[in-house]
């Protein structure tokens, strides 16, 4: 990680104001719309950089898991550069602004985005994402948080008391078994020291080694409305979708690196496969 990421970490990490500034400086970035809120009014952002295949990233659905908006950050600072001629990347940097101001899971309105992908959402936040999208992704990968932090316990609404992790894991989404790249992700993380998840079951699903792979291993009923970002994804524009999920309790440097790695092997194996 370069020194200067390594500053603007230190600098931004208890200043979310700064962070989101920093959002709006990215290359290509369009202002899809405005959350309006008593505590101000934000942007939600769009960026959308490179020629080839489409891949869509995102982060900052829950506003209480910030490592991903970070690892978007580090991602074109350091990364994206080299697969610019093979990708085309539609970026959301952070869905849920007020989230990430509030530091809470929700946004201003108490409400979990990631139930929030349908019809009949109230959440203005996904609505502008929604609109957003057309066509065909070859992946898309959305950045999580898991586990308590150093502080406090962080439970959703739908997640039982005592699954919690605190290693990394992720969801694979991908009927064809033949293009699943879980495997190779896990490899690499390990590779690097970082702990993964064994656990047999997490909220319910079945985990195998460090990866939830859907639709199979499916056991949550809330994941089963297809109202996640992933799940509404792999519905209608895609064929492989991924949530990845570090753990609060690591240093937020080692969260953000270890989503970069888990994107860059995933854009590797598309580079291979042709």
């Amino acid at each position: 990680m370069s020194n200067s990421f390594e500053l603007l970490l230190k600098r931004i990490s208890n200043n979310f104001g700064l962070l989101l500034k920093k959002i709006s400086e990215i290359d290509g970035v369009v202002k899809l719309g405005t959350i309006e809120s008593p505590i101000g009014d934000y942007p939600l952002f769009r960026t959308k950089l490179g020629k080839g295949k489409k891949v869509i990233l995102s982060a900052g659905l829950h506003g209480d898991e910030p490592a991903g908006v970070y690892a978007i950050l580090l991602f074109l600072e350091k990364y994206a550069k080299k697969y610019l001629d093979d990708f085309e990347f539609h970026i959301f940097p952070c869905v849920n602004p007020t989230g990430l101001i509030l530091k809470q899971r929700c946004n201003f309105d108490g409400l979990n985005l990631n139930r929030e992908f349908k019809v009949d959402t109230q959440s203005n936040e996904t609505t502008m994402v929604m609109d957003d999208l057309s066509g065909e992704f070859v992946f898309t990968m959305d950045f999580h948080e898991t586990g308590p932090d150093e502080d406090e316990t962080v439970l959703g609404e739908d997640e039982p008391e005592g699954d919690d992790p605190t290693e990394f894991y992720f969801w694979e989404t991908c009927g064809d078994k033949e293009k699943r790249i879980g495997r190779k992700i896990i490899k690499e993380i390990e590779a690097l020291n970082f702990p993964v998840c064994k656990s047999p079951k997490i909220y319910g699903d079945t985990n195998s080694d460090g990866v939830i792979w859907y639709p199979e291993s499916n056991g949550t009923p809330c994941y089963a409305l297809g109202t996640s970002f992933d799940e509404y994804l792999y519905k209608h524009h895609t064929g492989q979708s991924f949530t990845i999920e570090t753990p609060l309790c690591w240093e937020i440097e080692k969260r953000a690196l270890a989503h970069v790695v888990a994107l860059t092997i995933a854009l590797e194996e598309i580079i291979i496969r042709g």
